[in-house]
Formats: C-alpha cells, structure tokens, sequence
C-alpha cells in the first residue's frame, strides 16, 4: 500500500510517500511542486492529485485553501479537458459557503476556469510566482473577455 502526506503551507507542497521517506520529492516523482510554470501542471496525474485537492479544499486554514484553489486552476489551465469532479463540486460549495469574502471570490475565479477553460488558453504558457498573480491573470483575463463580449 503506498501511502502519501501532502503538505501545504505558503504555497509549497511536500509529498512524503514511501520514495521519499522525509526528504520532500524525489526527482522522478511524477507529484506536483506547486508555484511553478503551467506547462508543469500540463504533466500531473489530475485523478492522483484530485482526493489530496480536496481535503485542501475543506481544509479550516485560509491559506491551505487558497493554495488548493490556485492549484486546481493551474491544472485546468493546462489540462482544459480534465474531468476532476470532486474538485470542481469542492469549487462550487466554497462559491458560496467559503469561510471568507476572499476564499469566496477566489473560488468564483477558479469556478469561472472549470467552466471557461477556453477563456484562459492564454495563460498556459506564463509563470506565477505567487498565487496572488496567477488569481490575477485570471480576473484580468476573465475581465477582458467580458469587455470583448459587450462591443
């Protein structure tokens, strides 16, 4: 039985499994590093990362949320055609029952990619450092289609 522990804080994820015993990741393991570039996600067994994404999702700390929001994004930036379901039911729920405004509308952003994937094809190929600025190439991206639409 192979057992895995992931860990996110501040927007770095530790899986700890029976390769890695402690030391992080090795270098062949197929897991996610999160901040990375989104061609990275393009790579990520979805249905491996998806049961650890959602306790992430319902996890009590803010952060941990938000990390799990961004990551969820990323991965469907850069695989369009993934079927995650829990995922985006998690999305949905914390649409409206997030603890805070921010988890709410960060939620509503990651909503907006599983349902528009198309949209933000754009953003496959950019680095965000920080998950601040991969919401924002989102919001901005999102915000320029719906000023497309209108004219």
């Amino acid at each position: 039985m192979n057992t895995m522990l992931v860990v996110c804080v501040a927007g770095t994820m530790l899986v700890l499994g029976e390769r890695a015993r402690g030391s992080g990741t090795m270098p062949d393991d197929p897991m996610l590093r999160t901040c990375c570039p989104v061609v990275l996600y393009r790579a990520m067994d979805a249905k491996r990362y998806e049961p650890a994404c959602v306790i992430s999702l319902r996890h009590p700390i803010e952060g941990v949320v938000e990390c799990a929001l961004r990551d969820a994004m990323l991965l469907k930036i850069a695989q369009p055609e993934v079927d995650v379901p829990d995922i985006k039911d998690e999305i949905d729920r914390l649409t409206t029952e997030g603890s805070t405004p921010v988890i709410r509308y960060k939620a509503l952003l990651a909503k907006q990619v599983y349902e528009n994937p198309a949209l933000f094809a754009s953003l496959v190929h950019a680095d965000f450092f920080t998950a601040e600025a991969a919401f924002t190439a989102v919001a901005d991206q999102l915000e320029l289609a719906l000023l497309a639409a209108r004219q």
